[in-house]
């Protein structure tokens, strides 16, 4: 069978472990996925759904693996050895992932998406280690595989999409990492290549397109993705996705300190003595209106009777004023 861990070898003349020195949890996925271990995991229900419907495209993906160097394509080959959580992969290996992205790629007609759908898990098996449920789960291959597309001279968009693929899952709510807060969603947009922010919104579009086609449990329709010009002025009028990707939320969230109503010289003049005490106070009374903290600094004091500090208006006479006053 294509794609089958025992009859890679054959079918791509190359073995992708040769010259390869496997750590334990390698190994142990090689022998489980050629039968000579028994998984220690449930047993995972395979759907071919999702195969079968991109099978006919996957002529396309093999003769653009065949364009990878020795060292890239063994590296891509062993993903299929990896068998991951059905939770986020039901299909039989990481390979057959990553070519079903790239026939999702092949469909939106971008070759920098088809492209980083070849790198971006690129990295698995390499990464690859052991979840607390005993699956396979492969930490930092985002990172690895925008590595070895920049090594192999991909472009600046596809070595962007690969290192943030995963961390934008979180801006879905649809991975383990969770909600995004804020300044994370607008530094994924500053980090895109570009200079302007309609190259960048360009770069951070094919990133969102990248993210529905990586998701295995979602319908992808190219179609309805499409937007052939992307810029960042119309993206709240024209973006497919804009319900998702909010442009507000692709802007720097600037957050304004609190401050202390009273200066330190005020402080100190109500009574209390530079040091420690004086910098509990300025804790205690910051982003306090003056009257709130002149009552905390009343209790920290023990004084009851302090007042408001009085604050002295200088005249200044103007050049002009004080010609005339002449």
């Amino acid at each position: 069978m294509n794609n089958d861990p025992k009859t890679i070898k054959e079918e791509w003349s190359v073995d992708p472990l040769e010259g390869q020195t496997l750590n334990e949890i390698q190994q142990i996925i090689v022998n489980e996925s050629l039968g000579l271990e028994q998984s220690m995991r449930t047993e995972k229900t395979i759907s071919m759904e999702l195969e079968n419907r991109y099978s006919s495209l996957f002529s396309q993906c093999d003769d653009l693996i065949r364009t990878l160097e020795q060292d890239s394509l063994q590296r891509l080959l062993r993903n299929v050895y990896i068998n991951e959580n059905p939770k986020w992969h039901p299909e039989r290996n990481s390979l057959v992932h990553i070519k079903i992205v790239m026939s999702r790629g092949i469909e939106t007609g971008d070759d920098d998406l088809v492209r980083s759908a070849l790198y971006h898990d690129i990295s698995k098996f390499d990464t690859v280690s052991f979840n607390k449920q005993g699956w396979p789960t492969c930490l930092g291959h985002d990172k690895s595989g925008a590595e070895v597309a920049l090594s192999d001279g991909a472009s600046d968009v596809i070595v962007y999409v690969c290192a943030k693929h995963m961390v934008i899952k979180g801006w879905q709510g649809v991975s383990e990492a969770g909600e995004l807060n804020p300044s994370t969603k607008y530094k994924i947009f500053a980090e895109a290549p570009g200079e302007t922010p309609d190259e960048k919104a360009k770069a951070f579009w094919k990133l969102c397109v990248f993210t529905n086609m990586d998701n295995m449990g979602k319908e992808f329709n190219a179609d309805s993705l499409r937007w052939d010009n992307p810029t960042y002025e119309r993206w709240d009028e024209e973006c497919p996705l804009k319900d998702i990707y909010k442009k507000s939320e692709l802007v720097e969230i600037k957050v304004e300190k609190p401050k202390p109503p009273f200066s330190s010289q005020e402080i100190i003049a109500f009574g209390v003595q530079p040091g420690p005490m004086l910098g509990k106070v300025i804790g205690a009374t910051t982003g306090k209106t003056k009257e709130e903290a002149l009552e905390i600094i009343k209790q920290m004091t023990g004084n009851p009777d302090l007042q408001m500090p009085i604050t002295e208006k200088k005249w200044i006479k103007t050049f002009e004023n004080f010609r005339s006053s002449k």
